[in-house]
């Protein structure tokens, strides 16, 4: 199916603290930016790609996870997502000052989708180390 386009009036990047990362349930430190998006007109399963650089490092060393309904982090098994480069091949070893796509299985009304809306995902994410 052709992507959808995030409208970027419902997406957001945060800076999450460390302190606030930690009481949220996440473990580890924070790695990147806080990013909330959405999508509508998605079918129940929809990968959601996020763009985004200054990662380093083994990505199996790295934790994705994405906040509940309940405000809580909850970490992402690694089945549902994966790091690709610019041209869509695995990107296994990060590099600073690379873009990477951070690519994320979600299913509609599933328990990362914190829209209740039929057809809209929003998600929430943030990666640890």
């Amino acid at each position: 199916m052709p992507y959808r386009e995030v409208d970027l009036d419902k997406a957001a990047r945060n800076v999450l603290t460390q302190e606030q990362f930690t009481e949220d349930g996440g473990e580890g430190s924070v790695a990147c930016w806080g990013y909330t998006v959405s999508a509508e007109n998605v079918h129940p399963k929809t990968t959601v790609a996020l763009r985004m650089n200054n990662l380093s490092g083994n990505a199996s060393d790295l934790k994705l996870y994405a906040y509940g309904a309940d405000g809580k982090l909850t970490e992402v098994s690694k089945e549902l997502w994966s790091f690709t480069d610019e041209t869509g091949a695995a990107a296994n070893m990060l590099s600073d000052g690379t873009l990477y796509e951070l690519r994320m299985s979600v299913a509609d009304g599933g328990e990362l989708d914190l829209s209740e809306t039929e057809k809209e995902i929003r998600i929430s994410v943030i990666i640890g180390k």
